[in-house]
């Protein structure tokens, strides 16, 4: 009796994971030290997106999009395994001087508010480097709806499509499990990434470009900082984030070698170039 009740309650429980669902995504980036864009977007399930750029963004000042089901729907499928619902509603902040990542979810029927989710798991960060890549690449701005903060009037949005709101937005035919979109990027490829001339290469190339920031050097600031790029089918680096750092400037320290890496020899898939997330902690030490 008791191992059939078990196996009702799994059932029961695999049932309910089943049956979950993400309907709205809301986040907030605020500002850093440095010039880190600070902006607000919302994704919902229906493919209106609502996007506010606050400072240094991308474009400051609010506008609307559309974001097709497709796209929400695989980004659903890719993060349903986590339950969002347990997580904690704030995370202690370790560094106040770099940037901030707050969620507002809609699952399963709830609102979970996350506070400095890039203090939490890696993929609360993994899921904000998803929607980053969406705003650039996939959602379709109206730009009529774009209204200017004030004191950017001279500050065009950088956008080249326009969307009738009276027209649906045109639904991608794909099953979504397969890799079949060419901006896709992959978590891991049979080859992965090769910086050129291997990985003690590339620790040579960040000793030589790292400099160590003298606020950091003031404040005996050291540790890993943890950051996550994409390396193209082409070998460029491009989009690169801080998943955790330490502050006093050296997570854009980080960032700003990574960004000068040469090309690298791409990831490959069956045969084919593609693109790769790459995560390298890059770390600092004082001698």
């Amino acid at each position: 009796m008791r191992i059939l009740l078990g196996f009702i309650l799994i059932c029961i429980a695999q049932f309910s994971i089943a049956q979950s669902k993400i309907t709205s995504i809301k986040m907030e980036r605020t500002s850093c030290f440095g010039k880190c864009p600070a902006y607000q977007v919302e994704i919902k399930s229906n493919g209106d997106v609502y996007y506010l750029g606050i400072k240094d963004a991308e474009f400051d000042g609010s506008i609307k999009g559309k974001l097709s089901m497709a796209e929400f729907a695989k980004l659903k499928k890719k993060y349903m395994k986590y339950d969002f619902l347990k997580l904690p509603s704030h995370y202690k902040v370790m560094a106040s001087d770099f940037s901030k990542v707050h969620y507002t979810l809609t699952v399963n029927g709830k609102v979970k508010s996350i506070k400095n989710a890039n203090e939490g798991p890696e993929y609360l960060m993994e899921l904000c480097q998803d929607i980053e890549n969406l705003i650039g690449k996939k959602i379709v701005w109206n730009k009529k709806s774009f209204v200017k903060n004030k004191g950017n009037e001279n500050k065009n949005p950088p956008i080249t499509e326009e969307i009738n709101n009276n027209q649906p937005v045109a639904v991608e035919v794909t099953r979504i499990e397969e890799f079949t979109d060419e901006n896709n990027v992959l978590l891991y490829a049979e080859k992965m990434p090769e910086f050129p001339g291997g990985q003690s290469s590339m620790m040579d190339f960040i000793r030589e470009k790292l400099i160590y920031p003298e606020m950091a050097k003031e404040n005996g600031v050291q540790g890993k900082v943890n950051c996550s790029f994409i390396v193209g089918k082409d070998g460029t680096v491009y989009g690169a984030t801080i998943l955790r750092g330490i502050g006093s400037a050296c997570d854009q320290e980080a960032l700003r070698v990574i960004n000068k890496m040469p090309r690298w020899k791409p990831g490959m898939q069956n045969g084919k170039a593609v693109n790769v997330k790459f995560n390298l902690p890059i770390n600092f030490k004082l001698q």
